[in-house]
């Protein structure tokens, strides 16, 4: 999944060597501008010839300088053996290209293929532990339950769901709440 997502960006890395190349600027402005603008931007990684994610974005920026691509109206699907497991939408993110670690935020919504939804100003996806998180306030929603609450760790197929603190739950019914909060896990 790595040499792939590496791969794509590596390739929108070397677009600009197919241009004529800019005049010389100072290393101060180097840091400041972006080497590579897109528009109506899609890119898809795969791992071992399987599709492990795909991304657009209406607006798209990759800074070589300070290795990171940052993104407008983003909408990235993330799938497991070939079958979406879910998918996220975020105003604004941004992602470091050493690790592949992404910032999300301004709105973000994730909605997993188990009908959990998850809503939340801002989160991070750390692409080491596979997980997402967030210190900020969140909502989940699954069938007629609602769970809502500060901070959260998550997998990117929202099975396992952990609400950190303030949590409150919202159901139709106890059996109801049991049966729609299958993956969702709140700490003590």
């Amino acid at each position: 999944m790595r040499r792939a997502a590496l791969l794509g960006l590596l390739a929108l890395g070397l677009l600009p060597a197919c241009r004529k190349a800019p005049p010389p600027q100072s290393p101060a402005a180097d840091k400041a501008s972006p080497s590579l603008g897109l528009i109506g931007f899609r890119v898809k990684a795969s791992h071992e010839g399987e599709l492990v994610w795909q991304a657009q974005a209406v607006r798209a920026k990759v800074y070589r300088q300070d290795q990171r691509a940052e993104a407008e109206d983003v909408t990235i699907t993330y799938y497991s053996r070939g079958r979406r497991v879910s998918t996220a939408r975020a105003d604004r993110a941004r992602m470091d290209l050493k690790d592949y670690n992404v910032d999300a935020e301004g709105d973000v919504v994730v909605n997993g293929a188990n009908g959990v939804k998850l809503e939340t100003p801002r989160l991070r996806w750390d692409n080491r532990s596979q997980r997402a998180t967030s210190s900020a306030r969140v909502r989940l929603t699954r069938g007629a339950t609602v769970l809502t609450g500060t901070g959260f760790t998550a997998d990117k197929e929202l099975h396992d769901v952990r609400v950190l603190a303030d949590v409150q739950a919202e159901a139709a019914s106890v059996r109801r709440l049991k049966e729609d909060a299958q993956s969702w896990h709140a700490q003590p």
